[in-house]
């Protein structure tokens, strides 16, 4: 029976196990599936003698680009609502965003946040909101199946994804999809793919609440190249992730 293997854990965030896997999957499996071709190249590099070029494939995710889709017509408001879609664990960084939250509270307008998605840390950063008295400001709806996330992603001004590292985050494409300003962390699998098609989203500068406070100011004072970028972002996802 063949063996596929699928590679899709950050290679920036591997543990010495999750190295050695690789290792082993190069040796046993009949094909080793990757989904980008910075991805490949890392492996390559890192595996050393161990690689093996006529089993690797590059099959990237795929989304639905009918089903997410831009909204006819976005509600009326002042506010901005900005959203991250993702699972709660480590690796992500939802506290930076709760605390960017609330240096944003000091400007004129209404920032919100809201994170869905379920996991080991949701109940730290549900803490972490009643602490800095944002309850009003930030909400967590918990996991999401696909009408209603295609909802949730409908509500947004913006969309952030704060994280250690990524392969090919299929919140990220579902947010270029919905033709969506996006905000992401500069480390690899993000920066990567928000520079395609002529710069489809924008990275901060640091992984500091600071940097992400100052990335969303930047984006919604210049709408215009806000809603460029959106467009790119989507055309993005219909060409090469659809």
């Amino acid at each position: 029976i063949p063996l596929i293997a699928v590679e899709h854990q950050a290679n920036a965030l591997k543990t010495r196990s999750e190295w050695l896997a690789s290792h082993l999957l190069m040796r046993t499996a009949d094909a080793v599936v990757v989904l980008t071709p910075e991805y490949r190249d890392t492996l390559r590099s890192r595996l050393g003698k161990a690689w093996r070029e006529e089993k690797v494939h590059i099959i990237p995710n795929g989304i639905d680009t009918d089903a997410f889709a831009p909204v006819a017509e976005r509600r009326a408001s002042t506010g901005v609502t900005i959203g991250m879609a993702s699972r709660f664990a480590g690796n992500k960084r939802h506290e930076l965003l709760v605390e960017a939250l609330a240096l944003l509270r000091g400007d004129a307008g209404d920032w919100r946040l809201t994170l869905a998605g379920d996991g080991e840390t949701r109940e730290a950063i549900a803490a972490q909101v009643r602490a800095a008295g944002l309850d009003g400001a930030v909400t967590l709806p918990g996991y999401l199946g696909a009408a209603a996330l295609r909802d949730w992603f409908g509500t947004l001004d913006l969309y952030v994804h704060a994280t250690d590292g990524e392969t090919l985050s299929t919140s990220i494409l579902q947010a270029m999809a919905m033709e969506l300003p996006i905000i992401g962390s500069d480390v690899p699998g993000v920066t990567e793919l928000l520079a395609e098609g002529g710069g489809c989203g924008t990275v901060a500068d640091a992984q500091t609440p600071e940097a992400f406070a100052s990335a969303f100011r930047r984006v919604v004072k210049d709408p215009d190249a806000a809603r460029a970028m959106a467009r790119r972002a989507r055309a993005l996802a219909v060409s090469t992730y659809s």
